[in-house]
C-alpha cells in the first residue's frame, strides 16, 4: 500500500505543510487508519 502522504500529494490535495520530512517518516512507517484535517480560515 502507498504512503497516503505521498498519494494525497499526486493528487494535488496538500499545497504546503511544515517539516515535510518529518511526516513523510511518520506516515511511511506507522498504519494509520484514518485521518483528517479540513482548514477553512475563510469559511463563516
Amino acid at each position: 500500500m502507498d504512503n497516503v502522504l505521498k498519494v494525497l500529494q499526486e493528487r494535488g490535495y496538500i499545497e504546503q505543510m511544515t517539516h515535510p520530512q518529518e511526516m513523510d517518516e511518520l506516515f511511511g512507517s506507522r498504519k494509520i487508519n484514518s485521518f483528517l484535517y479540513w482548514n477553512r480560515p475563510n469559511s463563516r
